[in-house]
């Protein structure tokens, strides 16, 4: 008898077991699923949510510092870097200008497509030469410092006040406010003095 007995309680335990497995536990599973799962997702999609706004704030005041350091840098070294690079590229770009126009235009005589050669007719004839004019002089009535005469002006002359302490870019803003006579006063100081290409291709455009 007590084995028979031991032998049933076996029976019973595997069959509870079975039943575990198979039924009771997926039927549970299923029923915490359907009442757990949209509080659980809940909360995962909250803390996503919050997460995703510490790291846009965190690239929003990233980018704050940056654009006002930025700003800072150009507000103080802008005009003395501008002015340097002028300084050291000074001499390069009347030579790189004048590589441009010779390209646009074809070099004289070499009959590359861009026109007739110069001294010769549109036909290929040779064009008779004028007769030498007198030597062009300085305009009539022109006084040193003043009007369209090459003589160089005073500082103490010119429409900008102090000019020589001025970077280029702040002479380029108060040129659009001069007349003729005074863009040609600031051209001959400059081209005698610093030469910035800046300042003396924002003439030549005013001047045209």
């Amino acid at each position: 008898m007590p084995d028979r007995e031991a032998h049933v309680n076996d029976e019973n335990r595997v069959r509870d077991t079975v039943l575990d497995l198979f039924v009771f536990g997926p039927l549970g599973l299923a029923v915490a699923a359907r009442d757990e799962l949209p509080g659980l997702v809940r909360g995962l999609a909250d803390r996503g949510r919050r997460e995703l706004g510490r790291r846009r704030d965190d690239a929003g005041r990233h980018l704050r510092n940056a654009n006002a350091v930025g700003r800072f840098t150009v507000a103080t070294r802008g005009p003395k870097l501008r002015e340097k690079i002028e300084t050291r590229l000074g001499p390069v770009v009347p030579f790189v200008a004048g590589s441009r126009a010779t390209g646009a235009a074809g070099a004289p005589g070499h009959g590359n497509g861009a026109g007739p050669a110069v001294g010769a007719t549109p036909s290929g004839t040779p064009r008779a030469s004028s007769p030498p004019g007198p030597a062009p002089g300085p305009a009539s009535g022109s006084e040193p410092g003043s009007g369209s005469g090459s003589a160089v002006p005073a500082v103490e002359v010119l429409a900008i006040p102090d000019y020589d302490e001025l970077s280029a870019s702040q002479v380029v803003q108060r040129l659009a406010g001069l007349n003729a006579d005074e863009l040609d006063a600031v051209r001959r100081y400059e081209s005698a003095q610093r030469a910035r290409q800046t300042i003396l291709g924002r003439i030549a455009q005013l001047s045209r």
